[in-house]
């Protein structure tokens, strides 16, 4: 899942900027200023896109790791139990 530590990551701290792009573009001409706010912004969304899918599919993986049969996972994956009875 993605760290918090770090700043390209941080969900919220991206959302907030693409919150504030999105305001400063509503009312902006079509000059360079504007041109270069859209391509942060779109690389922004990119990113924010990028961790949520790499969040989605590293909590798929583990669940399921979880749902296979126990007798498919290695081991090292298995939940301590009981010693099988022989």
């Amino acid at each position: 899942m993605s760290d918090p530590a770090q700043p390209e990551d941080n969900i919220d701290a991206l959302c907030a900027r693409i919150a504030a792009h999105t305001q400063a573009l509503r009312h902006a001409g079509a000059d360079a200023a504007a041109r270069a706010t859209e391509r942060t912004l779109l690389a922004d969304l990119t990113r924010v896109a990028a961790i949520l899918r790499a969040d989605a599919t590293s909590i798929g993986e583990a669940l399921a790791r979880v749902l296979e049969p126990e007798d498919a996972r290695p081991v090292t994956d298995r939940p301590p139990g009981p010693a099988p009875l022989s």
